[in-house]
């Protein structure tokens, strides 16, 4: 059964996505409702755990990115592992392979319903902050000569290891991330007052996603990324996230005037940010005490977050 052609009403009719822009701008990130009625987010949530408890995992190739984006696939670190995919150009294939077909297509799947809600929430943001239709659509538009999509699916498993913050506190890089809440809390986001939410915790009834904001969206519209973390101590948690990113050849200019100082070009290529960031991201790793890059307790992050920490 196709629900896409009446979610498009769905969800333009009953303003599932009418106050995002005005949440980002007063909380720094924005509770949002997915509507999936094929239940595709809650199967793949299904089948992430059981593949990372399979042996297939340890099996999986990794896919390289292109024109600056970071490769996907499976790697394990101390306190997760973590499962990227991309889909191939045609939207029929994932890549990497998860090597179980019913995976695969839980995951295509489940991608064709992120994306439509990630188009709608694009959109939705060019009409608040009245941009001329496409401006930033065209930007998050794949290119037809891609090997694949621009945007993926992160799944992660996260460990008792020691650290109570399992994922230090990091701003991404992409243009917005779409994190449906996790079964187990653990997710934490920063408001533009320095607070620090437990967004799982503290959800409501009307919300069951959390949307952040990227430096690649912080650079084109000025509103500011989000520094979100996970803090987790008991058992594990899986977690499921999209990541959307700006096509890496096009060229994006910044509605402030520049970027992060006053040294940026107001005009850059996406990969070109990229780059930077990564660069910084790998400075700043090296100047925080090792105490502090597991756990994000030990030391105030927030401030260098906006000049250098980008994952």
């Amino acid at each position: 059964m196709n629900f896409d052609l009446d979610l498009e009403t769905v969800e333009w009719v009953f303003g599932v996505y009418d106050d995002i822009v005005k949440q980002l701008k007063s909380k720094g990130f924005a509770r949002v409702r997915l509507v999936d009625l094929g239940g595709r987010h809650i199967e793949l949530s299904k089948r992430v755990e059981e593949w990372f408890n399979s042996s297939k995992s340890s099996l999986t190739q990794t896919e390289p990115g292109y024109g600056g984006m970071r490769s996907v696939g499976y790697a394990s670190q101390s306190c997760r592992k973590e499962f990227e995919v991309r889909l191939k150009n045609d939207e029929k294939k994932v890549a990497p392979s998860s090597g179980n077909l019913s995976f695969d297509r839980a995951l295509i799947e489940a991608y064709q319903m992120y994306s439509r809600a990630f188009r709608h929430i694009v959109r939705r943001i060019e009409i608040d902050l009245k941009l001329n239709k496409n401006t930033l659509t065209s930007l998050v538009k794949r290119s037809e000569d891609a090997p694949s999509t621009l945007h993926s699916i992160r799944m992660c498993k996260y460990l008792k290891c020691g650290e109570s913050t399992v994922c230090p506190t990091h701003t991404d890089v992409g243009f917005l991330t779409l994190i449906p809440y996790a079964s187990v809390p653990g997710l934490e986001c920063q408001t533009l007052d320095g607070e620090w939410v437990k967004v799982e915790e503290t959800r409501d009834e009307n919300s069951d996603a959390v949307l952040i904001v990227g430096n690649t969206m912080e650079f084109v519209t000025g509103i500011p990324a989000t520094p979100h973390r996970v803090v987790h101590t008991d058992g594990t948690r899986t977690s499921v996230s999209f990541h959307t990113y700006a096509r890496p050849d096009a060229k994006i200019e910044s509605l402030k005037g520049g970027g992060e100082s006053e040294k940026e070009q107001p005009i850059i290529f996406v990969r070109d940010l990229y780059d930077r960031k990564r660069t910084k991201n790998r400075v700043i790793k090296n100047v925080l005490p090792k105490s502090s890059k597991n756990n994000s307790d030990c030391v105030d992050v927030s401030v260098l977050l906006k000049k250098f920490l980008v994952l």
